[in-house]
């Protein structure tokens, strides 16, 4: 997996830089960034799985970068010394969050937890058996028979399928990665 890390604190890059280090989870830092606008320019071409992002910096924060970006391909690991932002990181669709200082163990199992969402997608990513489709959902592989399906609706990073008979099925992935099946 390849990540980025946008924090104004030197000290707090260095930190999460030796801390990823000591992972089981192999990431390649790809750059780091202390401005936020730096790296809203540079995002979309380093193309990253990962960004560990501060919340409270002085140029932007951490939330208003994340509203700038149209299409996230990247999961959000929130780095602050705040907990008073963890609801606005549920909100914003954060894939964790994490209190400064960071501690070696929950850094570790939220990318144990990445790492297999990553090869359920990849394993999984959308195949069709027959006359089904295999949804990735968060309690694991829905099959839906295609031909149930009504209509699918976006929601920013995820799609709703509304199937004949069945409550909606949130997928997070994108509408237009559906279109492309």
């Amino acid at each position: 997996m390849t990540a980025i890390i946008i924090d104004d604190e030197k000290a707090s890059i260095v930190a999460l830089q030796v801390k990823i280090a000591d992972c089981s989870q192999e990431i390649k830092i790809l750059a780091v960034f202390q401005n936020p606008v730096e790296a809203l320019g540079n995002i979309q071409r380093l193309d990253p799985n990962l960004v560990f992002l501060d919340i409270n910096m002085p140029a932007m924060d951490g939330f208003s970068f994340l509203n700038k970006i149209t299409n996230r391909t990247f999961e959000v690991i929130f780095t602050t010394a705040y907990n008073e932002y963890a609801i606005a990181a549920i909100k914003s669709e954060a894939f964790d969050f994490l209190l400064k200082p960071i501690n070696q163990e929950e850094l570790e199992q939220t990318l144990i937890r990445i790492q297999q969402k990553k090869s359920q997608e990849k394993q999984v990513s959308i195949k069709t058996h027959l006359n089904k489709l295999a949804l990735p959902t968060q309690h694991g592989l829905q099959f839906v028979d295609k031909n149930d399906i009504l209509y699918l609706m976006a929601d920013k990073n995820y799609t709703s399928f509304f199937i004949e008979n069945q409550e909606p099925i949130l997928v997070s992935k994108t509408l237009k990665e559906f279109e492309k099946l």
